[in-house]
């Protein structure tokens, strides 16, 4: 398993937007079968909020899951303020032996 960690960042303002546009991307871009949502979470930051969202692939469909999260950011690229990272990640079990 792949893991790909979304980081996202907002001014507190702008929830309302973000929520809105949230609900609007769940209907345009259902969840992939091959992609799992594992966790969502927000916290308070200077500045506004700081969400994670994190997503189990397989490592055969981690090119099928970039281009999923990449163009399901992408929608959130016009409500100013929002920024994000997109980071993959490997498995405890899938760390080389030490």
């Amino acid at each position: 398993m792949v893991l790909i960690m979304v980081t996202s960042m907002f001014p507190l303002e702008k929830l309302m937007e973000v929520m809105k546009k949230f609900n609007e991307i769940q209907q345009k871009f259902p969840l992939p079968s091959s992609i799992k949502l594992k966790k969502v979470g927000l916290r308070w930051v200077r500045g506004g909020l700081k969400g994670v969202a994190i997503y189990d692939v397989e490592k055969e469909g981690i090119s099928e899951a970039l281009s999923f999260v990449y163009r399901y950011e992408l929608e959130f690229a016009g409500i100013e303020g929002y920024s994000n990272e997109i980071e993959t990640l490997l498995t405890a079990e899938e760390l080389p032996p030490m």
